[in-house]
């Protein structure tokens, strides 16, 4: 089987730089580092899988999940403009739900806003006076002729 999944994180990628205004796209973990002061930004991570299935044909599907970090740092009371930039992401994925024929589709499965954190994690969605975290989550079908 190709790595399709490769291929489907670097279109994530591609599609965020060359369509949204984040100032930042990197990959999670490996550029949580890189961050410093590159907001709005997003950090794409491989999410979990499941286990390849046989099609007709012998083709296999896959089904896995990538996540969207999505870091601002903006204070509480412009908490507004979260949902904005949230859609620019989803509106940019699902434009093309097949991520430029690296995917059979691209689904919008949920976005984890989190709560008010007294210290913020990089890792943990939520907000504080002047940084929030969202992790907004897509599932992708992949299928492999054999």
């Amino acid at each position: 089987m190709t790595n399709k999944k490769t291929a489907v994180l670097r279109k994530f990628r591609e599609l965020l730089k060359a369509l949204t205004n984040f100032k930042y796209i990197g990959f999670y973990p490996e550029n949580i580092g890189d961050i410093g002061a590159n907001f709005p930004c997003v950090l794409i991570k491989e999410g979990d899988e499941s286990p390849a299935e046989v099609q007709e044909n012998l083709a296999l599907k896959r089904v896995f999940l990538v996540h969207l970090y999505m870091y601002h740092n903006i204070a509480v009371k412009q908490i507004l403009d979260l949902p904005a930039r949230q859609a620019e992401i989803e509106d940019t994925i699902l434009d093309d739900v097949t991520l430029g024929a690296t995917a059979e589709c691209s689904n919008w499965i949920s976005v984890e806003k989190g709560e008010y954190l007294d210290e913020f994690d990089k890792h943990t969605p939520g907000f504080h006076d002047n940084l929030s975290l969202r992790i907004i989550t897509f599932e992708i079908i992949l299928k492999d002729a054999r």
